[in-house]
């Protein structure tokens, strides 16, 4: 009898022992190594592409001879502003695909001596990574699609007559998420969570490319997909795989993800969810390849995952917007009382119950001296957005924009708890 590939030595060719035997020097290289392979870990500026570098040995960063820019190596990715040290980096992503039905993060934690809360991080941030492989995937060929519910589970009652029906949808508690995967066979694997199965019909149409070979369940919502694939269909109540029509590596796929959630994880919110069946996919894609080629290919994947960065650029533009829009209300709002253009102004940036209190009290006219207390608590909130504002922001006149948009949005400025108010033609010209 032929023996398995996990149990081979093919599958071991990377341990903690040799990671941290090497030490941080041989860590820190072969980070190098990885993100700029063509160069054979030479680096390269990511802002222009010049090769022409200055090395900073003492704080490993590097400055482009070019646009004079620094940058380190894990500059632009998910790893950027890292605090832990690369040769712990590699072993966490080590540990991470060793771990064949996931790692909790306590575990890791405990591994690597890291609070809970920076294995956490660290964990969801490689699931990011490789959720991105198949984020651009398109199937075809043949591939199968079912879905699971995970998650919901309603606790009976200790006694038998306050028992309920938990199969009805009034006794549910709302938690449910069904996690719908598209399994090419041969290929990758796609997932994505939805409130409902039904609501992976879009998703299917979404990810598979035409003239494809789908098999499904008998379930009626897949019905739908019989005018855009050739559909095989497959009754599990009469037979699991008859003429060719099975949905076993769908199944095989949501036993790794529940093998996953309940013998490690124990308990998944909905909002994380996604992530996790990410990371079971992956998991399933990959699970003929050694550990030593895992990690290569996880870290790899984490320095070209730039996903990060494009939200937090995204939130800047929205951000950007609403401050415009608060401005040109201000402007526009001529004959409104001075304190209720106060409230108006920030209800982009405060959603709270508080802010709607005030805002129902100011439109029925009822606004009395309480409103002092409300303005000096809203200078405070101010400021502090302001200095969070001045700390992640990369330049000054981006910085500088945003600290402007919200004193002229909150209508005053953020080092005095006195109401500072700036002209029209102030207001006018940031809102152009």
């Amino acid at each position: 009898m032929a023996q398995h590939f996990l149990l081979s030595a093919a599958a071991r060719t990377l341990s903690l022992k040799s990671i941290f035997s090497e030490g941080e020097e041989a860590a820190y290289r072969r980070f190098c190594q990885l993100r700029w392979p063509e160069t054979d870990g030479e680096p390269i500026c990511p802002a222009c592409g010049c090769v022409d570098v200055y090395d900073l040995t003492t704080r490993r960063r590097f400055k482009c001879a070019a646009c004079h820019r620094q940058f380190s190596v894990t500059s632009g990715t998910i790893f950027a502003s890292r605090k832990l040290a690369f040769v712990d980096l590699l072993g966490a992503i080590c540990l991470f695909v060793n771990a064949a039905k996931g790692l909790s993060a306590v575990q890791m934690s405990r591994d690597l001596d890291v609070q809970h809360k920076t294995a956490f991080v660290l964990m969801h941030k490689l699931r990011e990574a490789m959720k991105a492989e198949t984020r651009d995937a398109r199937l075809d060929g043949e591939v199968e699609v079912d879905g699971a519910a995970c998650g919901g589970h309603v606790r009976p009652a200790n006694l038998k007559e306050e028992r309920v029906d938990r199969r009805r949808r009034v006794n549910r508690n709302g938690k449910r998420r069904v996690v719908v995967v598209l399994r090419q066979r041969g290929g990758r694997t796609v997932t994505r969570t939805f409130l409902r199965e039904a609501q992976g019909v879009e998703f299917a149409r979404e990810r598979i490319a035409p003239d494809t070979v789908v098999s499904a369940d008998e379930v009626a919502h897949w019905d739908l997909l019989e005018t855009d694939f050739d559909m095989q269909r497959i009754n599990h109540s009469g037979g699991y795989s008859v003429g060719g029509a099975h949905t076993n590596l769908a199944e095989s796929f949501f036993s790794r993800l529940r093998r996953m959630i309940g013998g490690q994880h124990l308990k998944v919110e909905g909002r994380y969810l996604d992530a996790y069946a990410a990371h079971a996919a992956w998991l399933e894609d990959h699970r003929e390849e050694s550990n030593g080629r895992l990690a290569c290919r996880s870290a790899w994947t984490t320095l070209k995952t730039t996903e990060f960065l494009s939200v937090v650029s995204e939130m800047s533009k929205s951000r950007s917007a609403i401050t415009r829009s608060a401005s040109s209300r201000v402007v526009s709002s001529a004959s409104t009382p001075r304190w209720r253009i106060q409230i108006s102004a920030i209800s982009p940036f405060l959603k709270n119950p508080w802010l709607t209190m005030y805002r129902a009290r100011c439109r029925s006219g009822a606004a009395n001296s309480s409103i002092v207390a409300f303005t000096c608590a809203r200078s405070c909130f101010a400021w502090a957005i302001c200095a969070s504002y001045a700390l992640i922001w990369p330049s000054i006149s981006a910085r500088y924009s945003v600290r402007v948009g919200i004193i002229n949005a909150f209508g005053m400025h953020p080092f005095h708890t006195r109401t500072r108010w700036p002209s029209r033609r102030q207001l006018g010209a940031f809102a152009t």
